[in-house]
This record gives structure tokens, sequence and C-alpha cells, in this order.
């Protein structure tokens, strides 16, 4: 009862406030506040509390046809040097094991010298809070990364990548389209070593991006920018005024992604001294909203 009468509450709130026109935010004399005091829910999530992947809530696969499965050649083969394999997919001791091994295996004519593993939510979610808890995996040509993709648009919110001989340094981006110049926003921050457990997160909502490490924030992307001034906006609460969106933000439903790669444009080569099999270890990933919120 509580949450309906917040929702209530907060509808009339807003839409006393602003009123949506296309990619025009007006904002009324009252302001609009836009860090809500309500907490977030728990919607979704995989704790890998089973003994096997949970195949209700993922793909092990990149579900790139038309019926969903994976006979494709980017399906197994999309990210890296590697072959998705459901064998590299191990859940143990509440932990999802994405494991990376050297070996052949061919996939629609294509060879690969390594297998490795990749989860794809069968289930999107517009904004929210996506989260993982994880550690990664120590050698050169690994590349973990937890990321969300737009349903049949070009958007997308790498909440980290990492390069696997680099463990006190991870990226965050935000794609909006791709293979031209300009699709991609990168930034590098400076994290704790990476193969001790660390939590990543980024919270989404129509006016901002914001990444975190470990709860401590290390980046925003604004969504809005003030019409007369062209300042993106900042803050918890936008005065009255016009503001229009910006272009290069997500918008649509995206599902969600975590994999270990091998090698491929962001990996690098693999060293000599590169272990395997090595593993990047999951101990959740959980979807949290607030109330309104897909």
């Amino acid at each position: 009862m509580k949450s309906i009468s917040w929702s209530l509450a907060l509808w009339v709130m807003v839409s006393a406030a602003i009123a949506q026109q296309d990619s025009i935010l007006v904002v009324g004399p009252t302001g609009l506040e836009l860090c809500p005091e309500a907490p977030w829910v728990l919607v979704w999530g995989d704790e890998f509390d089973g003994d096997r992947l949970d195949e209700t809530k993922w793909f092990s696969y990149f579900p790139f046809t038309a019926d969903g499965s994976d006979s494709c050649a980017a399906c197994r083969g999309l990210v890296g040097d590697e072959f998705l394999s459901d064998a590299n997919l191990v859940v143990r001791n509440g932990s999802l094991f994405i494991e990376a091994k050297r070996e052949d295996t061919t996939w629609f004519g294509r060879q690969f010298a390594y297998t490795s593993g990749n989860i794809f939510s069968k289930t999107g979610f517009r904004y929210g809070r996506f989260e993982i808890r994880c550690r990664l995996p120590k050698g050169r040509g690994f590349w973990p990364s937890f990321w969300s993709a737009g349903d049949g648009v070009p958007e997308e919110i790498d909440v980290f990548e990492s390069k696997g001989h680099i463990l006190r340094q991870l990226q965050t981006n935000y794609h909006h389209c791709y293979n031209r110049r300009g699709c991609q926003n990168p930034r590098w921050h400076w994290t704790p070593y990476q193969d001790d457990w660390n939590t990543y997160a980024v919270e989404w909502d129509p006016y901002y991006l914001r990444w975190y490490v470990n709860g401590k924030i290390v980046r925003v992307l604004p969504g809005y920018t003030n019409e007369q001034s062209g300042r993106t906006i900042r803050g918890c609460r936008l005065k009255e005024g016009r503001y229009r969106a910006v272009e290069k933000f997500p918008r649509h439903p995206h599902r969600i992604i975590s994999g270990l790669g091998v090698r491929g444009v962001f990996g690098g080569r693999v060293s000599s001294k590169t272990k395997f099999p090595s593993a990047m270890e999951i101990d959740y990933i959980r979807i949290f909203q607030r109330p309104g919120q897909e």
C-alpha cells in the first residue's frame, strides 16, 4: 500500500512539474527532483545457487536468429576470438564460473583456438540498477565484461569491461551506433585489484547514467541539456525551463549480458604466460528498479 501511495504522489508531482513533448522536457515553476528517495526494489536476478545455468533466465549465446536459436555464425562467435560453449558455464558453490580454455573447435566454418562462455538475459529492462558481483581472471588476452544491449536498436551500456593484464583499470562506455566514428564514449578508471571480489553497477533513468564500483560513483552521463544555455544537466534538481534530450543516450529496453572474451579487438594478444583454464567467477547478477520503471 505504501508503494502505491508513493507512486500516485510521484505521478501527481511530476505531472504538475513537467510536460514531455518529443525530445523536449518542460519543467514548471516547482522544478523537478531527479534523485528520488524511494528504495530500489529487486525485480530480477540470479544468485547461481543451483548446479547448472538457469535456462529460463539466460541464453548461453547471442540469439540473433528469427527463432531465437543459435544457428548463426555470430551466435557463438561474436565478441572475441573464442567459441561460446555451454560446457564452459559451470555453476557450483553459489557462483557461475565462465571458463576460458585453450582448445580448438569449429563453428560455421570458422576455426577457434579458444573456448569460453557468455550469458544473455531472456528478459529486457528499461531503466533501473544493473549490478554484478564478481572477480576476474588475470592474464594477457582476457576480456571480461558486464553490459547491456538495446532490443533491436544500436544502444549498448558497458557497466565494465577489463583487460586481464591491467587489473587496476576498467573501462565504462556507452555505444549509440556501430562501425563508424563517434559511436562510443569510453572512459578508463582506476579500480581495486580485480581478482578480488568487487561489485560493479550502473543506474539508468531518463536523466542520467551513473556508474559505480563498490558503491562509489565513478562516472555520470547526463541525458538532457538546457535548451537555452546548451549545458548538460547536473545535480539532483532541475529549475524551471526547457531541456532537450541528448540524442546519444539510451531510451529503449536492454538485455543483460556478461562473458569472458579471449583476444579480440579489446582483449589483445594472448601471452605465453596466460594460464588456461581460467575463469570469471560471478557471485550474483541483480536488477533493481524504482516504482514506475519498466
